[in-house]
Parts: C-alpha cells; sequence; structure tokens
C-alpha cells in the first residue's frame, strides 16, 4: 500500500513538474510619447500602470492610463491579438477611452517597441512605448 501511495505521488509530481508555465514575464518601461491630432508632434506622457509587471499584455495594459497635455487621460479598456503569424511583427486591436470618447486602435509589438494608432475614420492619436521581457521561464 505504502508503494503505491509513493507511486502516487510521484507521478503527479512529475506530471505537474511537465505542465509548468512557459513564457515571459513583462513590464512597460521608458518614456511614452503620443501625438494626438494630424500634424500634432509627438509629447512626452505619464504612464500609471495597472500592474507593474505581468504574463501578457492584457495584464499590464488593460485598465492602464496615459496622461498628456496637462489634462488629457488616454484609459486602455480592452486589448484583442490578432493571429500570430511568425516571424512577423504581433499586431491587433486596442480600445481606448478619451473625453468620454471609445476609440478603436490597432497596435503592432516587435523587437520591444509597442506602437498603438487609431483605425481610419477615427480621432487622429498615436502613442509608442517599450514592453521588456523581465523575466523568462521556459520547461
Amino acid at each position: 500500500m505504502l508503494k503505491l501511495l509513493i507511486i502516487a505521488l510521484l507521478s503527479v509530481s512529475l506530471w505537474a513538474d511537465s505542465k509548468k508555465y512557459t513564457g515571459c514575464e513583462l513590464a512597460q518601461y521608458g518614456d511614452v510619447k503620443v501625438q494626438f491630432g494630424k500634424k500634432a508632434e509627438f509629447v512626452k506622457a505619464e504612464f500609471e500602470a495597472i500592474a507593474k509587471s505581468g504574463s501578457n499584455f492584457r495584464s499590464i495594459l488593460v485598465g492602464s492610463k496615459i496622461s498628456f497635455l496637462n489634462n488629457k487621460i488616454i484609459k486602455i479598456t480592452d486589448i484583442k491579438a490578432n493571429k500570430r503569424l511568425k516571424g512577423k511583427p504581433r499586431t491587433g486591436m486596442l480600445n481606448i477611452s478619451l473625453d468620454s470618447k471609445n476609440i478603436d486602435m490597432n497596435y503592432w509589438y516587435n523587437n520591444g517597441h509597442f506602437i498603438a494608432y487609431s483605425s481610419k475614420g477615427q480621432e487622429p492619436l498615436t502613442f509608442y512605448f517599450d514592453i521588456k521581457a523581465i523575466l523568462c521561464y521556459t520547461n
């Protein structure tokens, strides 16, 4: 009986070990720049993160706020990734709230650089910052 219990515990332990998390812990870092308007210059902005780090874009971006031009506040309300294509930048859709308006944006992420820009027909808005992998796990 004791042998069966030991074998069962060992089996569960090996199975759990094979299911370890793989991926990276992500964090926003560096300056955030915003361009608001058709011919406006990029201005430095303040980024108020919802979390210091997380396992994906949603966990570090949704709920975060970007303040610029003294009183404008962008709140990131949703993010949805497009299907990932090997060797290509990650892309997707971002939804933000600005001055009580919902604005749909496209995003592009490659080599640590995250850029979001408003969809056609929306108010001209672009912002960018860097996202760094601060700790990675592998099996």
